[in-house]
């Protein structure tokens, strides 16, 4: 028993020495970070926006489409007219984003004359209002972010819901009554649309943009009641827009 005590005596102090590096590194080592269950917030990037427009139209050209070799209306003209619209969008990226707007054009007055039914007999006049509503899908591309402007330029398709109302046609002729004033119900038609757009957004604070730019939008024809013949039927309205509007990023 006497001999084993220097040897017990030598393990003790060995077996010391061996754990003091190992004791010395546990209080180096910072400790383990605890394990959390990642969070993931959804809507990052969501937004909201709404926007007024002023529109000019480029004058559709009335087809015709009377069976009795009546011309299409000449001289037509499309008044200027407002716009409201609004939609949801999605930030991509830094420089993607897309979004889907809704936008109802109000009603634009629409005019033209054409010989009726010989050229030596009388005139029609047509008087009719179209309103527009669209639907599109919009991709933009933001091209950098500049003392908090952000130029962009994009592009849309979709579809339009165009439509005569207030539909009133005079027939002025060279023999008694002279004069006829008819009124004719209003005719909706749906057609593919698209649009180019360029504008600019200005950072105002507080989650919000200010965003001004232009659109070209192609609605598509519109047409009158076949019954009512001769009929009109427009080539493609063309609009030219200006607008003004907010973003609000949702988040």
């Amino acid at each position: 028993m006497a001999r084993l005590l220097p040897v017990l005596s030598v393990a003790a102090v060995m077996a010391g020495v061996l754990a003091a590096p190992a004791l010395a590194a546990d209080l180096l080592l910072p400790p383990a970070p605890a394990l959390e269950d990642e969070v993931v917030e959804l809507g990052t990037g969501w937004y909201l926006r709404g926007d007024v427009g002023y529109i000019d139209y480029d004058t559709p050209r009335d087809r015709g489409t009377s069976a009795r070799g009546i011309p299409p209306l000449d001289g037509e003209r499309l008044k200027q007219i407002f716009s409201l619209g609004g939609g949801v969008g999605y930030q991509l990226s830094p420089w993607l984003r897309t979004d889907l707007t809704i936008d109802h054009r109000f009603g634009a007055e629409y005019t033209g004359t054409r010989p009726f039914p010989t050229y030596d007999v009388g005139v029609i006049t047509d008087k009719t209002d179209l309103e527009s509503t669209s639907f599109l899908l919009n991709a933009y591309f933001d091209l950098g972010y500049w003392a908090g402007v952000t130029p962009y330029v994009g592009a849309g398709a979709g579809f339009s819901i165009n439509r005569f109302t207030n539909f009133t046609r005079i027939t002025t002729v060279n023999a008694p009554p002279f004069f006829d004033a008819t009124i004719l119900g209003p005719h909706t038609t749906y057609n593919f649309a698209w649009a180019l757009m360029a504008g600019a957004a200005v950072d105002v604070g507080s989650g919000f943009k200010l965003d001004v730019g232009y659109r070209y939008v192609n609605l598509g024809d519109a047409r009158s009641r076949f019954d009512a013949d001769p009929s009109i039927r427009t080539e493609a309205i063309q609009a030219h827009e200006i607008r003004v509007g907010a973003r609000y990023m949702i988040d």
